[in-house]
């Protein structure tokens, strides 16, 4: 058997052929993780804009103890992005200092705005106390958040 030109050159055609569809292959492959790794990041940028979405529709309710001056007093302060309705506050604690809580519920509480409820303060009353605040705003009704508040 006599190896000719053509023989050679059909062998040489099979190899490239070869590494072509190896190469082929692996780049498939790759496009298939590289697809994979884009439908993660869309879900997470996805996941993202949702957060951030709700963020911007939910009021955030806290509430802190000044002395100001002479004065004490309760401050609930609105640290959400969204407008909070309907603030209200409970304390489920039997024996708090007195609150005067008059105007309360609290109709809106813009964001950053804050209440300043004054606070009598009695030797006998406790160094701390629990209290809930409840508010609504866009992304739910009743938001409840307990809070401990050292004097």
């Amino acid at each position: 058997m006599v190896i000719t030109f053509g023989d050679i050159v059909a062998f040489l055609a099979l190899g490239i052929s070869i590494v072509t569809m190896y190469k082929s292959r692996k780049y498939d492959k790759l496009k298939e993780d590289l697809d994979t790794i884009q439908k993660k990041i869309a879900e997470i940028q996805l996941d993202k804009e949702k957060k951030i979405l709700q963020d911007e529709i939910k009021a955030k309710i806290i509430a802190e103890f000044q002395n100001i001056g002479t004065q004490s007093k309760l401050v609930i302060i609105n640290t959400g992005k969204a407008i909070a309705y309907n603030v209200r506050i409970k304390f489920p604690d039997m024996k708090v200092p007195f609150i005067r809580t008059d105007g309360m519920p609290y109709e809106t509480l813009e964001p950053q705005q804050s209440i300043k409820l004054p606070v009598l303060l009695a030797a006998s009353d406790p160094r701390s106390f629990t209290i809930e605040l409840i508010w609504d705003d866009e992304s739910m009704k009743d938001n409840v958040k307990k809070m401990k508040i050292s004097i």
